[in-house]
C-alpha cells in the first residue's frame, strides 16, 4: 500500500492498513482496536473489516470517549 501524506488523500472506507499507518500503531494493537467495543467498524463477508473515514475521525474526535491510560513502570532510580 502506498504511504499518503495528507488525511484527505486517504479513501472513504479505510482498511486495517489505513488505521495503522494513520495512528502510528502495531498490527496487533490495530486488530485490537478494530474489535474493541465502541470503534466503528463495517464487517463485510465474515472475517472482512473496514471502517467508514467520517465515522474514524468523529470517533477520533470525540471528546467524551474514555481514553485507557497504562502506567509506565520504571526500573529503579
Amino acid at each position: 500500500m502506498k504511504h499518503l501524506s495528507n488525511f484527505d488523500d486517504y479513501p472513504p472506507v479505510l482498511q486495517a492498513a489505513h488505521v495503522k499507518e494513520i495512528l502510528g500503531i502495531s498490527t496487533g494493537a490495530t486488530y485490537a482496536l478494530l474489535k474493541s467495543e465502541g470503534f466503528p467498524t463495517v464487517s463485510i463477508g465474515g472475517k472482512r473489516k473496514v471502517i467508514v473515514k467520517d465515522e474514524f475521525v468523529a470517533w477520533l474526535t470525540d471528546s467524551t470517549r474514555k481514553i485507557k491510560r497504562v502506567p509506565i513502570l520504571t526500573m529503579g532510580k
